[in-house]
């Protein structure tokens, strides 16, 4: 039975350890200056995923099964617990690229502008004689950026073919972005199959009356985002599982504590390094190719959507809505491949050929993390459904006690409720393990879980 490790006194989930070296001490310098682990590793995903793009994507077992280097992932806590701030400091080198961006197209633009003012002057005599208006010799350039804080799908449909590499939708509460679907077209509806599709890297269409229609072929389109605990029904609900968006996320939600003011030095040497290997990424053309798995990846990938398979066949008879999640899931577990092994060979001044067995391992890794939260998340939201008697100890035990698909005895959730030093006693453990919403009593002293916390 894994034992939670030890923080400042309080006990956290460990997120898998799957990042190359030079990302790693990134990571473990962000985390010195008081940024939770899961959300600079969440953070740093989503960043990978963007600055791959459109560079990259990745083949999987079915001959038609193409994933795209997308991720929506969303970092859930309380307020105090700097997950703004950690967004910032970790989508800096993105930013930077992203202002240097808009700072050539005012260029261009400025350029184009007094190009145009030139040719007037040159046409006036000529277009006084033949009356003709004029005609710009060139077009007008349009703006290229990769972060998007506010979105119209014209304006994302420009923004791709403007920036074929792809795009960054960031904003610091995650809804704003849901708010605005169906927003242009009177409520009608439409803009979430839309959005959904996006997921996919699905092309956007758009038509318009006055002007000619925006349209795009195909779309590398991340999202990035935090969330208030108490703003996870909003999100995740009985209409957002059954239309599966909830599953196109990704959730950090770690045991985050307000953090401290940072009084150390920065290990320059460490960030500079992230931003070199962030910045390159970004600098890469797109269509760079499909990375297809090697032999051992391939049988590894095999083996192991073989057992997810067998999990949602269970999840479905036993009507578990996390059966949806592990189907979608297998996406993102192909697109943490790709991540890993691309920002891996970038590191080692590799060109990405192909996906090797490190790379789906870390990924399964992922996989088993996100899921965890996922299961917890379904149970957040559905405290009305049975479970809204728990307190916040029987919450902080089940979070720790094995996963759904594992069997445990009575003395393991003893010793972790003193491992986590709830002041209760065995007794009270007893009667909670009697919970039948929460426990099903799978032999003489053990026990596996129904729900997750």
């Amino acid at each position: 039975m894994q034992i939670p490790t030890e923080s400042k006194g309080e006990p956290h989930r460990g997120f898998p350890d799957v990042f190359h070296a030079d990302l790693t001490a990134a990571i473990n310098e962000f985390e010195q200056q008081g940024f939770n682990r899961e959300y600079v590793c969440t953070a740093l995903l989503s960043t990978l995923s963007t600055a791959i793009g459109t560079s990259y994507n990745i083949h999987g077992l079915e001959h038609n099964r193409i994933e795209p280097a997308v991720l929506w992932a969303v970092l859930a806590g309380p307020s105090g617990t700097a997950k703004t701030a950690l967004i910032k400091q970790v989508l800096a080198p993105v930013q930077a690229v992203n202002k240097q961006q808009i700072r050539d197209s005012l260029r261009r633009m400025e350029e184009w502008e007094q190009e145009q003012f030139q040719e007037k002057a040159r046409q006036k005599g000529r277009k006084a004689d033949s009356g003709a208006d004029f005609t710009p010799p060139t077009p007008r350039p349009e703006k290229r950026k990769t972060i998007f804080k506010d979105f119209t799908f014209e304006a994302l449909s420009k923004g791709m073919e403007n920036n074929p590499k792809g795009i960054l939708l960031h904003s610091d509460e995650v809804l704003g972005f849901l708010a605005n679907l169906n927003k242009y077209n009177g409520g009608k509806g439409g803009d979430l199959e839309i959005m959904m599709g996006l997921w996919s890297g699905e092309g956007i269409s758009v038509s318009r009356l006055s002007r000619p229609d925006v349209e795009t072929e195909s779309s590398n389109i991340n999202i990035l985002g935090g969330i208030q605990p108490g703003r996870l029904k909003k999100l995740i609900n009985k209409d957002s599982i059954e239309s599966g968006l909830a599953h196109r996320f990704i959730f950090a939600l770690p045991d985050a504590k307000a953090t401290y003011p940072y009084r150390g030095t920065p290990d320059l040497n460490a960030l500079d390094r992230y931003s070199e290997i962030i910045t390159n990424l970004m600098h890469e053309p797109p269509d760079l190719g499909t990375l297809r798995l090697n032999t051992e990846a391939r049988e590894r990938l095999f083996e192991w959507v073989c057992f997810n398979r067998d999990m949602i066949n269970r999840f479905n008879e036993e009507g578990n809505q996390l059966a949806g999640a592990c189907a979608k899931y297998e996406s993102h577990l192909l697109r943490f491949a790709l991540i890993i092994q691309v920002s891996d060979d970038y590191c080692n001044g590799i060109k990405p050929e192909h996906i090797q067995l490190q790379a789906i391992d870390a990924a399964i890794s992922l996989f088993d993390h996100y899921i965890e939260n996922q299961r917890r998340i379904y149970t957040l939201c559905n405290l009305e459904d049975g479970l809204q008697h728990l307190k916040t100890w029987h919450i902080q035990l089940l979070r720790y006690l094995p996963p759904i698909t594992e069997v445990f005895e009575r003395r393991d959730a003893i010793e972790m409720k003193n491992t986590l030093q709830i002041s209760v006693t065995d007794r009270s453990v007893d009667e909670f393990l009697k919970d039948d919403a929460v426990f099903e009593h799978a032999a003489q002293g053990k026990y596996r879980k129904r729900v997750s916390a």
